[in-house]
């Protein structure tokens, strides 16, 4: 049985010293991070100060900032963190690229932390494939490596089929192929990427594997004991110029049918994975033949998903998933609403923006919670391949998910973004 969320003072976390490796960048992450500090928590976060000069973080009497020269070497990590005081009672990360980083230094400490092997393995999509071997959610599937000929991987390939590396996220690289040109290119941009956007490298093995046809969601989950609960299921509408890029998520999937057989297979792939604990993002398709796994990511979700758990549930993953580990309850808030979508705005075309605008008719209009571009005028801006090409985002709340999926959609629409081409711009 955990321990009470509370103690004399009321504060969930009170006293909890927490490290956290890396910057949290983003919004979810910066609100995670309050929220620690909040309930009571100490916070350290290791990071390379080097890399975010441009982002500095709030001053806390209960927040201190650890540099370490590169937070990618757990080792160096590790070290930095055996100089603290008093020894941390949990490490884990907000970003999915340092979950396993956190989760060797933790081990290297002797603190609580996710289990190391269980992350790296749900890092490869080819372990985990290999993991789930015989089970209903897997898709027929094979590797290429590095130095494979390529004239004789083709013949074993049935086009169309999914391209993608085997350890990058946020659909980076992934390509539906149709033809042996296409399949060519693919292979080609995958074994030219040396490391990732967060400096990792990359093996330059590729993943080619069944195209998966049918709606995608998400399922959101945690672990603990070998017991998954479910969050809720996530729909998810793709952008229309790519069929891996999502326009928007919206929560929860309100039809029981659906969600039944999202949970269970869910479920069953993360029994599947020996050792695994803690929150868990699994993407998937309903297709013909049932549920099938696209990929599980072994941390929250990204982007603005958390808050659209949060606002309906009453649940921050984060916040759960400390508590979990230091093996407390977690504290639960009051829902705001039923159901929320984050839409996510992605440029038209490529060229320079020279106008962009978000009328006080979005930012104010009922059930709007955040409405903002990242861009300004004069910027370059280029067609998004892959998640991180979003010039903006747009979260609204709705009594159901269908409802709020039509409120951003025509809120959408309200938002001014002009493009005019480089060569022409002035």
């Amino acid at each position: 049985m955990k321990r009470p969320m509370n103690d004399s003072n009321g504060s969930a976390l009170q006293g909890a010293q927490i490290v956290l490796i890396e910057h949290p960048r983003n919004p979810t992450a910066q609100a995670g991070l309050a929220q620690l500090i909040a309930h009571g928590a100490r916070v350290a976060i290791a990071i390379d100060s080097t890399k975010t000069a441009n982002a500095p973080l709030a001053e806390h009497p209960r927040l201190d900032i650890i540099d370490v020269a590169d937070t990618r070497d757990w080792r160096l990590v590790a070290a930095a963190l055996k100089r603290l005081n008093d020894k941390p009672d949990a490490i884990l990360s907000f970003s999915h690229h340092f979950c396993v980083v956190a989760a060797r230094i933790a081990a290297e400490l002797g603190t609580r932390g996710f289990d190391a092997s269980a992350l790296e393995l749900t890092a490869d999509k080819r372990k985990v494939r290999d993991a789930l071997a015989g089970s209903a959610s897997a898709l027929r599937y094979r590797t290429i490596s590095p130095d494979e000929d390529l004239a004789w991987a083709v013949g074993q390939i049935d086009l169309p089929a999914v391209v993608k590396p085997t350890t990058d996220t946020s659909s980076t690289n992934v390509t539906l192929v149709a033809n042996l040109d296409e399949f060519d290119r693919a292979i080609a941009q995958i074994r030219g990427t040396r490391r990732n956007r967060k400096g990792f490298a990359q093996s330059g093995t590729v993943l080619v594997e069944q195209y998966a046809n049918g709606p995608e969601f998400s399922v959101e989950t945690t672990t603990w004991g070998g017991v998954t609960t479910v969050y809720g299921v996530t729909i998810k509408t793709p952008l229309a110029a790519h069929p891996f890029i999502e326009q928007a998520d919206s929560f929860p999937c309100g039809d029981r049918a659906v969600v039944a057989a999202l949970e269970a297979a869910a479920t069953d792939v993360i029994a599947s994975l020996l050792g695994f604990s803690g929150p868990a993002h699994l993407e998937m398709r309903l297709t013909k033949s049932g549920p099938k796994l696209i990929e599980i990511n072994a941390r929250q979700p990204g982007g603005f998903l958390p808050a659209l758990v949060r606002w309906t549930t009453g649940h921050d993953i984060f916040l759960d998933s400390v508590c979990g580990l230091i093996d407390i309850e977690a504290p639960i808030s009051e829902p705001i609403a039923r159901a929320a979508t984050w839409w996510q705005i992605y440029p038209p075309r490529a060229g320079r923006m020279v106008r962009c605008h978000v009328p006080n008719s979005v930012r104010h209009a009922a059930g709007v919670m955040r409405a903002d571009l990242t861009v300004s005028l004069g910027d370059i801006v280029q067609i998004p391949r892959d998640n991180h090409g979003r010039i903006g985002d747009l979260l609204v709340c709705a009594n159901a998910a269908n409802a709020s999926l039509k409120l951003a959609r025509g809120l959408d629409q309200e938002i001014t973004i002009d493009i005019a081409d480089v060569s022409y711009a002035r």
